[in-house]
């Protein structure tokens, strides 16, 4: 027993040494103490209980404190955001596409975790097989105590009641922001219905691309070359301007549900880190869903694996009649390690024209997805890749764009890129967020400004661009949807 108690008193300081080490770094308060430290000591508890070894128990503990702190580390330099609790997911999408992560990882990072993952499992299996009875049970009554008196405070603590990560976690630490955050998102009360869609006239075909970190060159490297396609694209367009998305080389799901869903920030509370674990719940506010009288075919187009984020599960609820992923582009060009831009854009102009309009269609684009390692395309720096990939999604959007005027359409198109990429070096998060985004309407295959010249220029968020698509269709909104009836929803990151 005074093994278990040495060893609690041992995690609780090294708890509040490794969580002032996360960056930013500063002092934290004294009002979330028990926050911080309630959670390890579950940990403890239960590692205890497993094994019965409480040295076995506090080293792992501590080795899992350690990787979070250096997970929240390495994701604030690279992506300008500590570490929030929907990024447990990640570890989900970390088994299925490894590549996306491993790049944030130095090699002496990778060695260790390569150690810890050959060395872990022979000791836990010897401790489970050789562990003490006695602090087996002292384990499971730390472990429940621990969890019971965390419940009790997350249901009664003033701290943290509206969102504010980056103040909160500077100031209540990590582990703290983490749990409660989480105990935040999982009892946020649910969004009030969304208004209904009316329209007055036929509609023409909705066609969204979301472009894979598109951005204009010019407003992140000075002195680069304009993009033609983009120029072009908004001496034509009815409403173009700065998309002012939240993340920063990531967070895709974060635009495309602003996009699609049309709820920003403020409404979304806790939900907006990661809103696509909101998604089920919401499903009503999404544009196809909305869109559904006005729109039999509601078609989503992804070259990539569909099950990333969940969309092969979300988007059927969320109103799209037809899934298209990357099991249709297994024979299709790449540029680097993608499908290319220019195949997804011959794809989206297909759609187009075999289908019985009007159809909506959301496209998304893969080809210019990080990371964007020395080497890419046979370039030499990462910057390089980029900006290649970058004028190949420009030539798509210019190559869109004729395609529609070719075939006479009549056709709302909106294009925009998702997030800013992640070019450590050569991109300063601090130095801004925002991506193009352009609405052209095209009526028989011409470009036709419906927007007054004093709006035509726009600064808008994704929500916001959701709002301007149903302005561009004429869309009057009415009184609400009725809720359908359905079972309680259950949150789990």
């Amino acid at each position: 027993m005074n093994i278990l108690l040495w060893s609690c008193l041992l995690l609780v300081i090294a708890t509040e040494l490794l969580d002032a080490l996360a960056a930013p770094r500063r002092a934290r308060s004294t009002s979330a103490f028990l926050l911080r430290t309630l959670p390890p000591l579950a940990v403890l508890g239960l590692i205890d209980m497993l094994c019965g070894r409480p040295f076995v128990g506090l080293g792992v503990t501590l080795a899992l404190e350690i990787v979070l702190v250096a997970g929240s580390t390495i994701k604030l330099r690279l992506l300008d955001e500590p570490l929030v609790f929907s990024d447990l997911v990640v570890l989900v999408s970390f088994l299925r596409e490894p590549k996306f992560y491993l790049h944030a990882l130095s090699p002496g990072i990778r060695t260790l975790l390569l150690i810890a993952a050959l060395t872990m499992p022979p000791l836990l299996i010897w401790s489970v097989l050789h562990g003490s009875l006695a602090v087996r049970l002292s384990g499971l009554l730390l472990c429940g105590l621990s969890l019971v008196l965390l419940r009790v405070l997350l249901k009664s603590t003033p701290l943290m009641r509206q969102p504010a990560l980056r103040a909160d976690f500077r100031r209540h630490g990590l582990i703290a922001t983490l749990v409660t955050y989480r105990h935040r998102w999982k009892n946020a009360p649910p969004l009030p219905p969304p208004p209904r869609c009316m329209a007055g006239q036929p509609l023409p075909t909705l066609l969204v691309v979301q472009c894979e970190s598109f951005c204009d060159p010019e407003a992140l490297f000075p002195g680069a070359s304009p993009l033609p396609g983009l120029a072009d694209a908004r001496r034509k367009a009815a409403q173009w301007g700065n998309l002012r998305v939240s993340g920063f080389g990531a967070y895709t799901m974060r635009s495309e549900y602003g996009v699609l869903f049309g709820l920003d920030e403020e409404q979304l509370g806790f939900r907006q880190y990661d809103p696509f674990l909101s998604g089920e719940e919401t499903r009503l506010h999404a544009l196809p869903n909305r869109l559904a009288a006005h729109y039999g075919e509601r078609i989503f187009l992804h070259p990539h694996d569909l099950r990333f984020y969940g969309r092969d599960r979300l988007l059927p609820r969320w109103g799209f009649t037809r899934l298209i992923g990357g099991e249709a582009f297994e024979t299709a060009e790449r540029a680097g390690p993608y499908v290319a831009d220019r195949s997804f854009g011959e794809a989206l102009s297909r759609l187009v024209e075999s289908t019985v309009p009007p159809r909506l269609i959301h496209g998304v684009s893969m080809e210019n997805h990080g990371p964007w390692a020395r080497g890419r395309l046979g370039l030499e720096t990462p910057r390089a890749a980029y900006e290649a990939h970058l004028r190949n999604s420009d030539r798509m959007l210019a190559t869109l764009m004729n395609d529609l005027e070719r075939m006479e359409a009549d056709v709302l198109l909106v294009f925009f890129g998702d997030h800013r990429p992640s070019l450590p070096g050569d991109l300063d998060p601090d130095a801004g967020r925002e991506t193009p985004y352009l609405i052209i309407r095209y009526v028989h295959g011409r470009p036709t400004d419906l927007t007054p010249a004093e709006h035509k220029i726009t600064d808008i968020t994704p929500a916001g661009l959701n709002a301007a698509i149903l302005a561009a269709l004429g869309i009057r909104q009415g009184q609400a949807e009725a809720m359908p009836e359905q079972a309680p929803i259950r949150r789990t990151p």
